[in-house]
C-alpha cells in the first residue's frame, strides 16, 4: 500500500476571491435570465447555464475547487473498490424486504384492528 501525505493548504485572499466571482457568476446569470424576460426562452435558458459554467470554472481554479475534485477523484477510487452482491443476491435480499415489509403491514394492520376495537370498548362505543 502506497501513502501519499496531502497538504492542506489554508485558503488566501485570491481564494475567497475567485469564490465570491464565481457566486457573482452565478448570479449574474440568474439575473440576466429576469432581464432578458422579452427574449426568446433559449436564451434566458443558456443565461443561467453560462452562470453555472462560468462559476463553476472560477471556482475550480480555487482552493477550494482544488480540494473539492481531489474529494472527487478519492470519492471514484473508494466506489471502484466497492464488492457489489451479484444479481443472485440483490434479488434474493430484495424478495426478503418485500416479504418481510408485507408481513409486518399485516402485523400492523391486525394490531390496529385490535387496538381500535379496544378503544371502542373502553369508550362504550362498541
Amino acid at each position: 500500500m502506497t501513502t501519499t501525505s496531502t497538504e492542506q493548504t489554508e485558503p488566501g485572499f485570491n481564494d475567497k476571491l475567485l469564490m465570491a466571482l464565481a457566486i457573482a457568476a452565478v448570479i449574474g446569470g440568474v439575473v440576466a435570465y429576469y432581464y432578458l424576460e422579452g427574449q426568446p426562452t433559449v436564451f434566458r435558458f443558456l443565461s443561467v447555464v453560462g452562470g453555472l459554467a462560468a462559476g463553476g470554472l472560477i471556482a475550480s481554479v480555487s482552493q477550494f475547487g482544488k480540494d473539492f475534485w481531489k474529494f472527487v477523484h478519492g470519492a471514484r477510487i473508494e466506489w471502484r473498490k466497492v464488492v457489489w452482491p451479484s444479481r443472485q443476491d440483490a434479488i434474493g435480499q430484495a424478495i426478503a424486504v418485500i416479504v418481510f415489509s408485507f408481513l409486518m403491514g399485516f402485523f400492523f394492520w391486525i394490531l390496529d384492528f385490535f387496538l381500535s376495537m379496544g378503544v371502542s370498548f373502553l369508550r362504550g362505543t362498541g
